[in-house]
Order: C-alpha cells, then sequence, then structure tokens
C-alpha cells in the first residue's frame, strides 16, 4: 500500500562476509529484468553490504511521490513492485525479507519498524487536539539510527523546520529514546497531525514506535532541542539553507584563516628545506611574500596615464668558471 513505507533486505548466506557480493534494484511493476531496465527507471539500488546485509528503503512520501508521480495517486490504492538481485564473481545464496511499515499510529498503541542505511522512516499520529504535546517513546532493539525529528503536518527532513531534533547516537540505546513535539500554537485549526522520521545508520535498526498525545494544564512539560541542521526556523539566516546552522558563521571563518596559515606556513618549510639542500641561505616570511606576488606591469607609484618603463629581466650570475649561464633554444640550463 503506498500510504506505508517499503524496506527490503537481502541477506548474503555465503560464509565469507563480501561488502561488495550483491547488487540490489527497485522496479515499479513486473516483468524479466530485461524488460523492467528497458521500460522503468529504479527506484531504489544498492551495491554495498553491512554484516553481509544489503537493504534498500522507501518511506511513504518518496513512494507516493515515484509511484504516483503526485498524481491519480490513491493511498489506499496497492501496487507490484520488482526486485533484481544480482551477484559479483562468486555464486551467493541469498533471502529476501520485504517489510511494510505502515505510515499511520495509533495513540499509545507501539508498532514495530525497520529502517536502514540511508533512507526515511516516517510515522504520524493524526488528529492531535491543538493545544496538546505529543511524546514519540523510540526503542531502537538492533542496528542503529543517526537521528529522530518531529513536525506538524509535514513530514520532517534535515532542510525542514523542524520542531525537536535527537542525534540518536548520543542516547543510551539500552533505554528508549524520548521525543517530544510541543503543542502547535501557529494554527486555528482545531487538530493536526503529529509526523515523525527516522534516519537510518550504519546498519539497519529494528526498533518500537509508541506515541501518546498529553496536555500540558495537568503539570506536564514538553521539551525541544536542535542538534542537527534541520531547526525551527526562527530567524534562522541564510545558512540554515545552505546546511550550515545558525550562529556558526565565525567559527568557520576562523577555520578558514587558520587552514590558509597552515598552507603558507607549510609552502615556506618546504622552499626553506630545499634551498637548505642546495646550499643556498633561507628565505624568510617576508621575501617568500615578495616570491609569490604577481609581478606589476607598472609600478604603484607610477602617475596615471604614465606607462612604466619595461622591466627588465636582471643578468644571471656569472658561474664559478667565470662563465655566463644561459638558457639555450632547446630549453636546457647550460653553463
Amino acid at each position: 500500500q503506498l500510504n506505508s513505507n517499503l524496506v527490503v533486505v537481502v541477506a548474503d548466506l555465503n560464509d565469507a562476509d563480501y561488502s561488495s557480493s550483491l547488487s540490489l534494484t527497485l522496479y515499479h511493476g513486473s516483468g524479466t529484468h530485461e524488460a523492467l531496465v528497458d521500460s522503468a527507471m529504479p527506484l531504489a539500488s544498492t551495491q554495498a553490504g553491512r554484516a553481509r546485509l544489503f537493504s534498500v528503503g522507501l518511506d511513504a512520501f518518496t513512494l507516493q511521490s515515484k509511484v504516483c508521480n503526485r498524481a491519480n495517486c490513491s493511498q489506499a490504492g496497492v501496487e507490484t513492485f520488482s526486485l533484481v538481485v544480482g551477484c559479483a564473481a562468486t555464486p551467493v545464496r541469498f533471502s529476501v525479507l520485504v517489510e511494510v511499515v505502515d505510515l499511520p499510529l495509533e495513540p499509545e498503541v507501539p508498532v514495530h519498524g525497520e529502517v536502514c542505511p540511508g533512507s526515511w522512516m516516517y510515522h504520524k499520529l493524526p488528529g492531535v487536539a491543538r493545544g496538546e504535546a505529543v511524546r514519540f517513546t523510540l526503542h531502537v532493539h538492533e542496528g542503529n539510527a543517526y537521528y529522530a525529528m518531529v513536525r506538524w503536518d509535514a513530514p520532517p527532513s534535515f532542510a525542514s523546520c523542524n520542531k525537536n531534533e535527537v542525534e540518536l547516537s548520543e542516547v543510551d540505546s539500552s533505554a528508549p529514546a524520548s521525543i517530544e513535539l510541543c503543542p502547535a500554537g501557529d494554527s486555528a485549526d482545531d487538530a493536526a497531525d503529529a509526523y515523525i522520521g527516522i534516519f537510518g545508520g550504519l546498519s539497519c535498526a529494528i526498533y518500537t514506535l509508541e506515541a501518546t498525545a498529553f496536555e500540558l494544564d495537568s503539570g506536564a512539560t514538553c521539551a525541544s532541542s536542535h542538534t542537527v541542521i534541520g531547526g525551527p526556523c526562527l530567524g534562522e539566516t541564510s545558512l540554515k539553507s545552505e546546511g550550515i546552522p545558525a550562529g556558526s558563521i565565525v567559527p568557520v571563518f576562523l577555520g578558514a584563516f587558520f587552514g590558509v596559515s597552515v598552507l603558507v606556513f607549510a609552502v615556506w618549510a618546504m622552499i626553506v628545506s630545499r634551498r637548505a639542500e642546495e646550499g643556498r641561505p633561507a628565505r624568510t616570511i617576508k621575501n617568500l611574500l615578495h616570491f609569490v606576488r604577481p609581478q606589476l606591469t607598472m609600478p604603484i607609484d607610477a602617475p596615471v596615464g604614465q606607462s612604466a618603463p619595461p622591466s627588465v629581466p636582471p643578468s644571471p650570475p656569472p658561474s664559478a668558471g667565470g662563465e655566463e649561464a644561459k638558457l639555450s633554444s632547446a630549453g636546457g640550463l647550460h653553463i
């Protein structure tokens, strides 16, 4: 169903662990491999595995966009998908697991799901009364996930105006993580949909998720934090849309200045070392800057409208034998 997330996991059953032993390609429709390649673009593909597991995942909104092309899409409709599994030079025994993870949640009813590397899994709690907060309780049983983000009335992402974000790598994996969505006060609607997005980590994560709506007037509190890129969209500058957290422009410039300084010092040290090997005196920083400065065709103090005299290259120093060094027409240096 297109109102669900889709996860496909293929396990390499061979004894050896090769991260590129298999390739997966997921198509919309059915047919032979040749017919699928000729008639359709793949929905997802991968050639990299971890711990002999290869996976592709598509969240509900990506499925609706790619399969229905944002038109004539019935969320209750059923579609057919085809998976093409290929192997490298060595034959591989494998098994396939397809999991459909529902998008809608029911209050206080735990659901099981799975999210794989580089993909999102979305869930929503529909019809939350205005003035109520939502607490999502996420317990990762196996594998790991990077982030959990929540938002009202739209799925969260790295570039969206999220209301709360939790970096799951910093949460104790032995205990459930709590992600709260504080009451929405920016709309006159009586109810809203609470969305949570879970972004996959290094390996596929098997999790349990439960959503609970609660009121704050009973002494309960609601906390939110913003630890990743999305942010709450409260006066952020354009740096937010470029993937740089607001307020970090000074560290960015300081880092760039430090990097350039290190590069200049490294070039100077290399020149000093080479000149020492050749028995010539070392250049100072002042001489180095003069060495790398572009030569001007007109002196800085030349009057406006008056061209400078052509520069004359200095005569080469005499060699040890009293003969002058000269550059031959063939490009070689001769004494």
